[in-house]
């Protein structure tokens, strides 16, 4: 092995399984991703309305993307989520 395939060989992400996230309070579900291993997260409006989730307690995960399952930790996961009062 050349130096530069050991390099190219240690740059690939590992693989995890990122958990079904849907339903969840907003900051457990980025809570429970990060302890699977995915640390590139962004949270979105499910509404549409481009609200910001300055408090992560009181947003409820609607979908995510990418799906549950198993994919590389560098994935960037989005969590699409609702205020706890407003329906999916």
């Amino acid at each position: 092995d050349t130096p530069t395939e050991d390099a190219a060989a240690g740059a690939e992400a590992e693989s995890a399984t990122l958990p079904d996230l849907v339903g969840q309070d907003l900051q457990a579900a980025q809570d429970a991703a990060q302890a699977a291993g995915f640390y590139v997260l962004d949270d979105q409006d499910a509404s549409g309305q481009e609200r910001l989730q300055a408090f992560d307690r009181n947003w409820t995960v609607c979908s995510q993307k990418p799906a549950a399952g198993t994919h590389p930790t560098d994935t960037a996961v989005t969590l699409y989520a609702v205020k706890d009062d407003e329906t999916c």
